[in-house]
């Protein structure tokens, strides 16, 4: 098949004051072996120079109003896909690289399945010489739930999972989601009130209940610094512990229930106060996450760019 009867796929990079490791991810894009696609990077409302950088390497750049969030700023790209009638959108994290075959990998599996939502197996290394999948391992069981007592175990990524064909799971990763603009189309984006974490794996489970499968695809492999926005910013890494804390009590009430959420914020509190004794100010910040989840709040109510 040549490259113009491929299906076009837009690529959406959303950066955040980490034009390095955007420039980085950029890179690995341009690596791919996929031969139709069009990438545009968000910035959202970075306050450093970003804007100018990427946009000597990148000839779409969107610089967004406000930093409004993760499923804010891909929706900027995703308006762009629908008037370019792209036939999906990849979200990708900035300080995401993704291996060359990854997105012919994702495609190979949208066309053998349909409409669903498909993840990229996100990699991490563990300082040593082991590679840890960076993917909780409750989201594996295709009827997956928040779940406030089972630890999940460390999953090594292994020759059996180089190997393993794509499979039906709960959830997938942010890091790396390719979605079908119908399926967008059809159910909506993803919600914009999380502001940060756990709205990817919201989406997962709402469009689970409306029979939208997801499907995890260990051959589009992304090797995921984690966590990339925060290092060596420690009042950003406070106020993000606040968002990780709220949201995933969120997550539990509107998925598991009222009692699975009380349980997920008592020991979220109890996190706290362990935390207290070495990082007060970020004990503080998940306290507060805490209370808020209990409360039900949702949206931005602290920004991370006034601590940067």
């Amino acid at each position: 098949m040549n490259a113009t009867a491929q299906p076009l796929v837009v690529v959406s990079i959303v950066n955040w004051n980490t034009p390095s490791r955007t420039l980085a991810c950029l890179d690995a894009v341009a690596r791919l072996d996929y031969p139709r696609l069009r990438t545009i990077v968000v910035d959202n409302a970075s306050r450093d120079d970003s804007a100018t950088r990427l946009r000597a390497r990148c000839a779409d750049v969107i610089v967004a109003p406000r930093n409004a969030g993760f499923a804010a700023g891909h929706a900027l790209a995703w308006q762009e896909a629908r008037r370019c009638a792209a036939d999906a959108i990849w979200l990708l994290n900035s300080d995401a690289v993704v291996e060359p075959d990854a997105l012919a990998a994702l495609m190979a599996a949208r066309q053998a399945h349909g409409d669903a939502i498909f993840g990229g197996l996100p990699l991490r290394d563990d300082g040593g010489a082991t590679t840890i999948i960076d993917l909780p391992e409750k989201y594996l069981d295709p009827a997956a739930t928040p779940r406030p007592w089972r630890r999940d175990r460390v999953l090594r990524f292994d020759d059996a999972w180089r190997q393993r064909a794509p499979f039906r799971v709960g959830a997938v990763s942010g890091v790396s989601m390719l979605l079908p603009l119908a399926v967008a189309e059809r159910h909506g984006w993803l919600d914009a009130s999380w502001f940060m974490y756990c709205e990817e794996i919201d989406y997962c489970l709402r469009l689970r209940e409306a029979g939208v499968a997801s499907w995890l695809v260990p051959g589009a492999r992304a090797w995921h610094a984690r966590r990339g926005s925060q290092q060596g910013r420690a009042g950003v890494a406070g106020v993000m512990g606040y968002y990780e804390a709220r949201n995933e009590i969120r997550l539990a009430r509107r998925h598991a229930g009222r009692a699975t959420a009380a349980i997920v914020a008592a020991k979220k509190c109890a996190r706290a106060l362990a935390t207290a004794t070495f990082a007060p100010a970020r004990a503080r910040w998940i306290l507060r996450g805490g209370i808020d989840g209990i409360r039900g709040r949702d949206g931005r109510p602290h920004a991370p760019d006034d601590l940067l």
